[in-house]
């Protein structure tokens, strides 16, 4: 877990912070081109707002770069040492205060009877509180939350070493993470007598469910009901008019071309590859032995991909800068200019398991079938 761990902010961060979500703090999960997919000829194809959304999709972005000052490094470093300890100061409870509950991530949680504090260490858990009537109880958010509007105004706890003696400090009943949040963090959080919440989700589908898990928590059970139904009716919708389609364009999605000849790309078994299925994309790199392989231009141009999708334009990477790059212009996607640069907006909707999540994948899905769709 510890690779899916670390890019699922594939998941959280402005621009898929996950390669992210997730690359040089677990080098077993990542191969090079040599060992991270099969032969080519082993490929295998794979295959929501209102109504009247999907009469008005939004317009197919604009190829503008993607880049957001506050998202920090593409591939985070992950620090090697622990996080400073802290002192435990728990308020009193006793077991009839409590309610013992089961979080996104399987964990048995403490829950104090009445939650009123809060604090948020992802973006996705951000935008959920938000969209269930619970913003207004935070008191702190990591760095990365910027939506809605209202996230920007809150305290500032920082990301990915949070400051653990001013979360305390602020005592709050709950504090709601993603699983991108360290082990370490999280247990000492716990130590100290503050609990925590994961609320994520491994694929697109389950993020209404890891809604309904939270609302229960904080006793906003019919909000959160409303926006999970909601959320579910939209991307059934969207898939629904996918699944009428019989083309699956060949995609490759960019990670990080730190190294233009060798980019990282998604494999099978995270977030971002079950948007691409459900967006009716064939990944080209589906059959990698593991979510975020490392690839070689060879491999690339033996896969020949229809359409590209760059998700690291905070590296100045551009439609522009791709064609320039030796040898790829031989490729379908650029030869036809089929490419996505995906914009600090998008990149927050298509990386966050939250509610907007059928509003990105609404977008991929009209850039990978642009005739596909109600104009």
């Amino acid at each position: 877990m510890c690779s899916s761990r670390l890019f699922r902010r594939v998941l959280q961060s402005p621009v898929v912070v996950a390669v992210v979500l997730f690359i040089a703090a677990c080098g077993s999960g990542l191969v090079s081109d040599s060992t991270a997919v099969a032969d080519p000829a082993t490929v295998q194809t794979s295959a929501t707002q209102s109504e009247s959304t999907y009469l008005q999709l939004p317009p197919s972005p604009t190829l503008t770069p993607i880049i957001n000052p506050a998202s920090g490094p593409l591939v985070p470093t992950v620090p090697s040492e622990s996080p400073t300890t802290v002192k435990s100061s728990p308020r009193p409870t006793v077991l009839d205060q409590v309610r013992v509950l089961v979080d996104s991530a399987g964990r048995e949680v403490k829950v104090p009877q009445q939650v009123v504090r809060l604090v948020s260490l992802s973006p996705s858990a951000t935008e959920i509180l938000f969209a269930i009537g619970a913003g207004e109880w935070l008191v702190g958010v990591d760095d990365f939350s910027n939506f809605p509007a209202a996230a920007k105004e809150l305290e500032r706890l920082g990301s990915f070493t949070p400051d653990l003696e001013r979360i305390v400090a602020m005592e709050p009943d709950l504090v709601v993470a993603a699983e991108i949040v360290s082990s370490e963090i999280v247990e000492q959080l716990t130590t100290a007598g503050v609990s925590v919440w994961i609320v994520d989700s491994p694929d697109v589908r389950g993020v209404a469910e890891s809604i309904r898990r939270l609302g229960g928590a904080l006793r906003r059970e019919s909000t959160a009901e409303a926006v999970a139904t909601d959320l579910e009716g939209r991307l059934e919708r969207l898939i629904e008019i996918v699944a009428g389609l019989t083309d699956r364009p060949r995609v490759f999605y960019e990670l990080d071309a730190s190294d233009p000849m060798k980019p990282f790309t998604v494999g099978p078994g995270n977030f971002v590859n079950d948007l691409l299925t459900l967006a009716g994309a064939a990944n080209v790199f589906a059959d990698a032995s593991v979510p975020f392989p490392q690839v070689g231009f060879e491999l690339i141009l033996a896969r020949d991909p229809e359409l590209s999708i760059l998700a690291d334009g905070a590296f100045g990477i551009t439609a522009e800068s791709v064609k320039g790059r030796t040898g790829w212009d031989a490729l379908s996607a650029v030869r036809d200019d089929r490419i996505l640069e995906v914009t600090p907006e998008l990149s927050d909707m298509i990386s966050r398991p939250g509610p907007r999540i059928a509003d990105g994948l609404a977008i991929v899905a009209r850039f990978i079938h642009p005739d596909g769709f109600p104009k």
